[in-house]
């Protein structure tokens, strides 16, 4: 059998250029130092390849172990959820409104043309004047309590167990068995008793008093004015459609005007402070202005749609 001669450095070097791609090496010639580099060059690739293909699988083994399970994250909003929400705010509200009509109705209004007669649970009755509000705040077996806005007539049912209490933005009064007129339209709260016993407290607590029969008090919620005697006539007047009034200022007569029609009638100052004494029928608000400005000498004239603006004749 031929030998080849052996391979230069030069073919030697081509040889590995042309077939380094792959993935082992053949020698085409019988070279002993050539055929044991090219064996020792396929052994080192062989362990490389061994070595990569561990490593991947190390890897592989490592990656399936910490790799964290996919979460499947809920929607936002379910629509089972959403119906099922909705169907509780319904019945709830529905609840509500059951409850709301079964149940007796804690607030009461007069309305702004007629006086309005309350008969309360316990047999107390309340008037309440035009454009006024009587809210039920709190009832036991120990006190009752009413809040007002406006003017109301009392007539409380004696009871030694259990007390009754009308609260205002000033203060509040507090009685067992009377019969009084509270107001909250002049800018403070006036209390005048006719029958029985109140004690009257303003908001800060400090100051507090006991009326007896006949006489009257206004306050705010700092301060509480000394009780004066009064007539019924001049304060529970309104009961029987009419305004009666001795000495007084004609800007609080507007007021209570303006209150019980539910209006703005105003004049300038120097008539404001007149004082005046008479009766004014309340039935009818054309009427009414109408006898009050020929005291004044003069008339009312309607501005706008509830206001009135008093001028004098020349």
């Amino acid at each position: 059998m031929s030998t080849n001669p052996p391979l230069t450095d030069r073919e030697l070097a081509k040889l590995i250029q042309s077939q380094n791609q792959g993935d082992r090496i053949s020698l085409p010639v019988e070279d002993g130092f050539s055929q044991a580099l090219f064996e020792y060059r396929n052994a080192v690739q062989d362990a490389s390849h061994s070595e990569h293909a561990s490593l991947n699988r190390i890897w592989d083994a490592i990656e399936a172990q910490t790799r964290l399970p996919e979460e499947k994250v809920p929607p936002i909003f379910s629509f089972k959820k959403v119906w099922l929400a909705a169907a509780i705010l319904l019945i709830a509200a529905l609840s509500g409104v059951f409850i709301y009509l079964m149940s007796d109705n804690p607030v009461q209004f007069a309305s702004s043309e007629n006086i309005k007669t309350i008969q309360l649970a316990d047999g107390s009755t309340v008037t309440l004047r035009p454009n006024s509000m009587l809210t039920l705040v709190h009832e036991s077996s120990k006190n009752v309590i009413y809040s007002l806005v406006g003017e109301a007539f009392f007539e409380v049912q004696t009871s030694e167990n259990r007390s009754f209490t009308v609260q205002t933005s000033d203060g509040e009064v507090r009685v067992l068995g009377t019969t009084f007129n509270v107001s909250t339209w002049s800018g403070e709260t006036r209390v005048f008793l006719l029958d029985g016993s109140v004690e009257v407290q303003a908001n800060d607590y400090q100051q507090r008093l006991l009326l007896a029969p006949g006489q009257s008090t206004a306050f705010t919620s700092t301060k509480l004015a000394s009780p004066a005697n009064m007539s019924s006539d001049e304060v529970i007047h309104w009961m029987d459609q009419t305004l009666r009034f001795r000495a007084r200022e004609l800007s609080s007569i507007l007021q209570e005007l303006n209150h019980h029609f539910n209006i703005n009638a105003t004049t300038a100052p120097e008539f404001a402070r007149q004082t005046l004494t008479g009766t004014i029928i309340l039935s009818d608000l054309e009427q009414t202005l109408l006898d009050l400005g020929l005291v004044l000498g003069g008339r009312f004239v309607r501005v706008s749609q509830h206001s009135y603006y008093f001028e004098h004749a020349e």
